[in-house]
């Protein structure tokens, strides 16, 4: 794109924000198209991505053929999953390896952006949508040292597949259990959770913006028990990184509570996500909730309500900028 294409582009979005919202205060916290371009960064990106569709595949497939494996790969599959089970962990080094990897150059570009500065601790950042596979808040977690020391609360089923999980662990991933989500809590650290799960897997469409989050309120209560602050975070274009198959979608949610995933999904380039995406995550000003050892159900339901409303304005202020402007669907 040349500098006369580019002040076109962005002619074009200053014409799309709303005038009633100063957009200079937004604090950009990384934006790919300033660093130089390298093909030796973008290869490496891919060979990252690439590697991560193969170790979830290759789960799939452990999963499928388990019964007809030989007593030599049962043997090795049992050694690998004590390991996983009892012995993998959070590794510093394997999460500043994949930091230097930089997989975020795969996409065409990837922005972090907030509306205030980042909590030090004391404070939740739940990701929408969860997207098909999730990409964006592993990633997000490499962009700055607030979400690098973060804890990073992922689903016990993903935690517990095969092979995947192991890495998952060694990401930081640890399971978003009431039990280990308040002691979290008791530590005061930041906590990165999605809270949509595998319902909003399900539910994720390629030409809708949508969010499970009407019935999801655990946080909510934990988060005042402990006077925790909630800063919502909304990554644009998520969604546009596969197609996935929308049809049977009450039936899928059913899966859901049996804990199977319910996405089917395909690319252009088969299993690796588009990467022609503009990627951008949008840090909310902060919801701060008093301290309240036991909160009612009214009172649990008032501050879901508020978090709702700000994950809606939030899309809404910047979806003409960074979204394809349509809706937002909330189940």
């Amino acid at each position: 794109m040349n500098a006369n294409q580019t002040k076109q582009s962005n002619s074009k979005r200053d014409l799309n924000k709303d005038s009633k919202y100063d957009y200079s205060k937004d604090i950009v916290l990384y934006d790919s198209k300033d660093e130089k371009f390298s093909w030796l960064r973008k290869i490496t990106a891919i060979i990252t991505i690439s590697n991560g569709i193969l170790v979830y595949f290759t789960s799939l497939l452990i999963i499928i053929f388990i019964f007809s494996l030989s007593k030599v790969s049962i043997t090795i599959l049992t050694v690998v999953l004590t390991y996983q089970y009892f012995f993998a962990k959070r590794s510093e080094t394997y999460r500043r390896i994949l930091r230097f990897l930089k997989p975020q150059n795969y996409f065409r570009s990837f922005k972090l952006i907030a509306e205030e500065e980042l909590k030090q601790g004391n404070c939740l950042f739940p990701f929408h949508p969860h997207g098909v596979l999730s990409f964006t808040p592993p990633i997000t977690c490499a962009l700055t040292e607030e979400f690098f020391r973060a804890r990073f609360c992922v689903s016990r089923v993903l935690l517990n597949f095969p092979i995947s999980g192991i890495f998952a662990k060694l990401l930081g991933g640890e399971a978003v259990n009431k039990k280990n989500f308040l002691s979290m809590m008791k530590n005061n650290d930041n906590i990165i959770f999605l809270p949509g799960g595998f319902e909003e897997a399900t539910i994720t469409d390629y030409n809708k913006n949508k969010v499970f989050i009407r019935n999801r309120i655990g946080f909510i209560k934990y988060a005042l028990q402990y006077g925790y602050s909630i800063q919502p975070c909304y990554t644009f274009n998520e969604n546009k990184l596969f197609y996935n198959f929308t049809g049977f979608e009450k039936f899928r949610l059913f899966l859901n509570k049996l804990k199977i995933p319910g996405t089917w999904f395909i690319s252009k380039l088969g299993l690796m996500p588009h990467y022609d995406v503009d990627l951008t995550v949008v840090v909310g000003k902060r919801i701060d909730l008093p301290k309240i050892e036991s909160p009612k159900d009214e009172e649990v339901l008032k501050y879901h309500e508020i978090y709702c409303s700000a994950l809606s304005h939030l899309f809404y202020k910047y979806n003409k900028i960074y979204g394809d402007g349509e809706k937002l669907e909330i189940y």
